[in-house]
């Protein structure tokens, strides 16, 4: 949001909350996230790293996008079920939403540096979800693959916007017309059916429940974090992908997560040395961190 905000506006002060808000997440976990076994959750974040870095030309962005890409492919990405990347590094599935949002992330990086071996790891992540998730008689998007090869899951308009989104960044890159063409496919299929309440239908529960906002055609996507009745939570409390068809892990599922608010980390650590962002915003991040509430737990 803030991000195509700042695109559309220009604004100083848009600017201003974009720098802040990369920064504050900085201060909190670092330069490196691996950290957190949610190889998605950190995938979303290099592409809002790239696309900061795109709209500001700050190289820190762009220096953190690609630290963690390549921490992250290094962790997910496998041969086992012919490729593809793990949800979690747990490796129990390989999941339409770790897949959409690395083949993206891998665009923007070739987009960035110009260097083929991003281009084709992107499209050999985008060839694994399609070859193995995606439904071409139908355009729909399974939702993942089990380590013993079962497909699991139902149809997500959340995994299908990214597989839309990952085909439709390839079709721009490379010129070639089939990405395209299956980009329209889970299109045309969420238009064929019938809407209920106004609303998408396949939308889940959880993250799945804000999916349309990822269903669109042009490869951008942003993380979100939620916070819920005033606590802190990580951004799988309250677990996505729970319910019934959507892939949940009975082993990963359910229950309280660790704080992720900043306030609360074991080691006291802030942000790295390394990332060379102005101290007037570090400064302004840590003052709003002091002068906030303080989680209930």
């Amino acid at each position: 949001m803030i991000l195509d905000t700042y695109a559309r506006s220009r604004s100083p002060a848009h600017r201003t909350i974009l720098d802040e808000s990369i920064t504050g997440f900085v201060d909190h976990w670092g330069t490196n996230w691996t950290a957190n076994k949610y190889n998605d959750d950190l995938l979303w974040m290099v592409i809002a790293s790239a696309r900061a870095f795109l709209a500001t030309t700050n190289t820190a962005y762009r220096d953190l996008a690609k630290l963690n890409f390549d921490e992250t492919y290094a962790q997910s990405w496998s041969t086992n079920l012919d490729g593809g990347l793990w949800w979690t590094t747990n490796n129990t599935s390989k999941n339409a939403c770790v897949n959409g949002p690395g083949a993206i992330a891998a665009c923007y990086l070739h987009q960035i540096f110009k260097d083929p071996a991003y281009l084709a790891k992107a499209r050999a992540i985008y060839a694994w979800d399609r070859d193995k998730l995606f439904v071409e008689s139908t355009g729909a998007v399974r939702d993942n693959m089990r380590a013993d090869g079962r497909l699991q899951g139902g149809a997500l308009t959340y995994n299908e916007g990214t597989f839309i989104g990952a085909a439709n960044f390839l079709g721009k890159l490379t010129g070639d017309k089939t990405y395209f063409a299956d980009a329209e496919k889970p299109a045309d299929s969420t238009r064929e059916k019938p809407c209920q309440d106004r609303l998408p239908p396949n939308t889940g529960g959880g993250d799945g429940a804000g999916a349309p906002g990822a269903r669109q055609a042009r490869g951008r996507h942003r993380p979100a974090r939620r916070q819920s009745g005033g606590r802190c939570h990580s951004p799988r409390d309250g677990r996505r992908r729970g319910g019934a068809g959507q892939g949940a892990d009975p082993g990963e599922g359910g229950g309280e997560r660790p704080c992720v608010c900043g306030r609360h980390r074991e080691d006291g650590g802030s942000a790295n040395p390394k990332v060379h962002l102005p101290p007037r915003l570090l400064d302004r991040a840590r003052d709003h961190q002091r002068v906030r509430p303080r989680c209930r737990h």
